[in-house]
C-alpha cells in the first residue's frame, strides 16, 4: 500500500481511538513521557553510543513528513535539540559512527559526540551488532562488496573472485566478521537464475561454499534477534506475476549448506519483514484479510519453522521487533496497540494509553521505546528488562566460541581473548551472561559488555590493536562510592607507607603490603586491578556468610583466606559481578 494512504489510514484511526472509551489504560498511560514532535522513526535512529539521544528529529514543521535538510539530534531526557550536521543522516551505526551523503555525492562521517565531519570513501550498509568498528558496503547494481574494520576510514573490496556476480549479500548480527554471499552462475538460463551459497568467517578475506545450484530470486539474510548466530540463516525467493506476489520462506540450520521451507508459508509478499528470532525460537506475522483489511497473527515455532501455534491475534498487522539487548523482550504493533512479550513471545499483553503509528527500541540497556503518536513524540522506560540475561542459553556452535554449560553462555572474540591472557576462570569466573551493549553510569556512554563472576567486561573499538581494547569495570570503585563518600575510615587516604613491606600509592593515598602485595604484582596489577582505594579492613561477605581481610581497588576485592595459606587461593577476588547483577535484581535461574 502507498506510504502516504498508510499514514492516512493510520491518521483516521487514530481519530477514531481517540473518541473511543479508554478504560483501564490510565496506569500505561502515566508511564509514556511525552519528549517533543514526532519524527519519522523509519528513517531516524536512536544513538548506540550515547544514552537518550534519538537522532535526526524533525521539529520544523506541522507536516509529519520532514524535509531532511540537516542531522539533528533530540535528548529526551531533557529535551534539548541540538543540529549535528547541515545535510541529512543516510546511515547510522551501532557503534555511534553516523555517515551523511552530501548532495554532491562526498560521504561524510561524525558522531554525537564529535560533530566535526571526516570525509570518508564509502557510505556502510551493513554493520553487526557486535559493538565493533567493523562494517560493509554492498552495492547490488555492480555487485561489489567492501569492508571495512575502522569505521570506515580505511576499505578494501572483497569478493572479487566472483567476477562481479554477488546477488545479495547478508552480515550475521552477532559477529561482523560471519558474512554471506549469493553468487549468481556463469550461465544462466532465463527465467531460471540459479547460484551458489558462500560464507567467510574472515569478514570476506577467505570464503568456502556452502551451497550450490540454488535459485535467486529474492534476498539471502541471517536470522534477525539478538540471539543470531552463524548457523541459522533465512532466505526469501519472490515470484511475481502480473496482478500477485508470493514470498517462499526458507530457512537453513546449517549455516547455508543445507534449506528447508518453512511450514505454512503466507502466500502474500513482505511476510520476510515480519520475521524475528527470540532465546525462545521464532515468530513471524501470519498476514491475512484481503488487500485493503489485512489482518495479522502472530506465530511462534520452537522447532526451527516446522510447526507453529498461534500467540497473539490482531485486526492488522505490523512489525515484530526484539529488543537487541534483551531479546526475551518483543514488541508488535496492531492497529497503535503496541503489544509487549517479555518471555520470548510466548505470552502478551498491550502497552496502552497513546495510540503508535511508529516505534523503535533502545539497542542498549536500560530499554525504553520511543514511539509517535498524533503529532508528538513519547517514551516509554521499562528498567527491569534485562533480568533474564542470566537464562541459560543453547549453545550455538561457532568456530572460535567456547560454551559454559556451567552457566550456559558463550565467550568469543576480544572477550575471550582478554578471559584466557588474563587468568581466566581464577580470575574473572564463568561467564554469567552474553554479550550486549549497556550504558556504564561512571562515563555516560554506551559499550558492549560481558558479565563474569568477578567482574564485568567492556569493549572499547576506539582502542582496537593495543592492550586496552577491553576494560575491565570499575566495580571496586563503583561499590564503595558510598563508603568514600562517607568518609568511612579503611576509604580515608594516609599520609605514607607504615609499614616496612608496603607500597604507598600517592594517585590514591593508599598502601599495598602483606599477601595482596605479591598477589596485586603477580596476576595483573594496575592494569588488571587498578589502583587500591582502600587500605585492609575487616568485612562479612555475603557470598559465604563468612568475615575476611579484604582490600578494594578500582576494578577488584581481594579477600585474605588463611585456610588455604601458602597455596594459589591464599588470595582470593571477590564475585563483584555477581553482586552487581543481585543488585540490578536480575533473576538467576
Amino acid at each position: 500500500m502507498d506510504r502516504a494512504v498508510m499514514r492516512g489510514l493510520l491518521a483516521l484511526l487514530l481519530i477514531v481511538v481517540l473518541l473511543l472509551p479508554q478504560a483501564g489504560t490510565a496506569a500505561a498511560a502515566d508511564q509514556w513521557r511525552q519528549i517533543g514532535p514526532a519524527s519519522d522513526l523509519d528513517n531516524q535512529c536512536i544513538d548506540g553510543s550515547m544514552p537518550t539521544v534519538l537522532l535526526a528529529p524533525y521539529t520544523g514543521s506541522s507536516s509529519y513528513y520532514p524535509p531532511n535538510s540537516q542531522t539533528q539530534s533530540l535528548d529526551w531526557s531533557t529535551g534539548v535539540t541540538a543540529e549535528l550536521h547541515p545535510y541529512p543522516l543516510t546511515a547510522c551505526t551501532p557503534s555511534g559512527l553516523l555517515f551523511s551523503r552530501h548532495p554532491d555525492g562526498t560521504i561524510w562521517r561524525f558522531t554525537t559526540r564529535d560533530s566535526a565531519a571526516v570525509q570518508v570513501e564509502r557510505l556502510p550498509t551493513h554493520y553487526a551488532d557486535d559493538g565493533s568498528l567493523a562494517m560493509y558496503s554492498f552495492n547490488p547494481e555492480n555487485h561489489q562488496l567492501w569492508f571495512s574494520s575502522d569505521g570506515g576510514s580505511t576499505w578494501s573490496e572483497r569478493g572479487t573472485q566472483f567476477g562481479g556476480r554477488i546477488d545479495s549479500f547478508a552480515l550475521a548480527a552477532a559477529d561482523a566478521s560471519a558474512i554471506y554471499a549469493q553468487v549468481r552462475n556463469v550461465d544462466q538460463t532465463p527465467g531460471d537464475m540459479r547460484g551458489t551459497i558462500y560464507f567467510s568467517a574472515d569478514s570476506g578475506q577467505t570464503w568456502e561454499q556452502r551451497a550450490s545450484d540454488q535459485p535467486i530470486r529474492g534476498n539471502l539474510l541471517p536470522v534477525r534477534g539478538a540471539a543470531a548466530n552463524t548457523n541459522t540463516v533465512l532466505r526469501s525467493n519472490i515470484s511475481r506475476g502480473s496482478s500477485s506476489c508470493s514470498e517462499n520462506i526458507e530457512i537453513s540450520t546449517d549455516g547455508g549448506r543445507s534449506w528447508q521451507e518453512l511450514a505454512g508459508n503466507p502466500s502474500s509478499c513482505g511476510v520476510f519483514d515480519q520475521i524475528a528470532h527470540t532465546p525462545h525460537g521464532w515468530l513471524r506475522v501470519n498476514i491475512g484479510g484481503s488487500a485493503i483489511t489485512r489482518n495479522g497473527t502472530v506465530q511462534l515455532s520452537t522447532d526451527s519453522g516446522n510447526t507453529w501455534r498461534d500467540v497473539l491475534a490482531s485486526d492488522c498487522y505490523g512489525p515484530i521487533k526484539v529488543a537487541p539487548s534483551a531479546p526475551w523482550n518483543v514488541f508488535y504493533n496492531s492497529c497503535g496497540t503496541l503489544y509487549h512479550s517479555t518471555d520470548g513471545g510466548q505470552t502478551w499483553s498491550p502497552l496502552a494509553g497513546i495510540f503508535v503509528q511508529e516505534f523503535a527500541l533502545t539497542p542498549y540497556l536500560p530499554l525504553s521505546i520511543i514511539a509517535n503518536s498524533g503529532d508528538r513524540i513519547y517514551s516509554y522506560a521499562l528498567p527491569d528488562a534485562g533480568n533474564q540475561q542470566l537464562q541459560p542459553v543453547a549453545v550455538r556452535h561457532i568456530s572460535g566460541e567456547r560454551y559454559f554449560p556451567q552457566t550456559g553462555h558463550h565467550l568469543a572474540g576480544p572477550f575471550r581473548t582478554y578471559w584466557e591472557h588474563n587468568g581466566g576462570l581464577e580470575q574473572f569466573g564463568y561467564p554469567r551472561t552474553e554479550v550486549f551493549r549497556e550504558l556504564n553510569p561512571a562515563d555516560g556512554f554506551i559499550y558492549s559488555v560481558q558479565y563474569f563472576e568477578r567482574n564485568r567486561f567492556e569493549y572499547h573499538p576506539e582502542n582496537r590493536g593495543t592492550t586496552y581494547e577491553v576494560l575491565l569495570g570499575l566495580l571496586g570503585s563503583q561499590f564503595t562510592a558510598a563508603n568514600r563518600a562517607a568518609g568511612d575510615a579503611p576509604f580515608q587516604p594516609v599520609a605514607g607507607a607504615t609499614k616496612p613491606d608496603a607500597v604507598f600509592f600517592p594517585e590514591t593515598g593508599h598502601t599495598l603490603r602483606g599477601a595482596f602485595r605479591p598477589y596485586w604484582q603477580q596476576y595483573g596489577g594496575l592494569a588488571i586491578y587498578g589502583y587500591p582505594i582502600s587500605e585492609e579492613f575487616v568485612e562479612y561477605n555475603e557470598d559465604d556468610g563468612h568475615s575476611y581481610i579484604v582490600q578494594y581497588f578500582e576494578r577488584a576485592r581481594f579477600e585474605y583466606h588463611p585456610e588455604n595459606k601458602g597455596t594459589k587461593y591464599e588470595v582470593l577476588l571477590g564475585l563483584l559481578g555477581n553482586k552487581l547483577l543481585r543488585e540490578k535484581g536480575w533473576s538467576t535461574p
